[in-house]
């Protein structure tokens, strides 16, 4: 009984980390505003993010001065460098840090291109 009831709660944290790790992404508008949801993509000037007031929305890449995600998001610049990791609080606004486990890589916005959202067991292939 008492190893049902440890397996049952190690089931549920998972789920209940993995539900929260999805609604922690923020963006933060030149405007102040904030919005606290999910990155779904980034690609033709166009955030897509979802909420859950709003469903998924296109935001204005240029509008946004600070995007922060604890999911693995993978991001493309103009020049063709791609960079894997957590998105984390820039230093200045108008750049995005991407934070892997080789380190930080300090990104202009102006010149990502895309991004999307990479699952851990996907991420973990690509490794290979």
């Amino acid at each position: 009984m008492k190893n049902a009831f440890v397996a049952a709660t190690a089931v549920l944290t998972i789920i209940f980390s993995t539900c929260a790790v999805a609604k922690t992404d923020v963006v933060i508008f030149d405007n102040g505003d904030r919005l606290t949801g999910e990155v779904k993509s980034l690609e033709r000037g166009k955030l897509r993010f979802k909420t859950a007031a709003t469903d998924t929305i296109s935001i204005e890449w240029d509008d946004v001065v600070r995007l922060t995600s604890n999911q693995n998001i993978q991001v493309e610049t103009d020049g063709g460098d791609r960079y894997l990791g957590q998105l984390v609080d820039p230093s200045e606004e108008r750049q995005v840090v991407v934070k892997s486990m080789s380190g930080q890589a300090t990104l202009d916005a102006a010149h990502i291109v895309f991004m999307t959202p990479i699952e851990e067991k996907r991420h973990r292939a690509l490794r290979r």
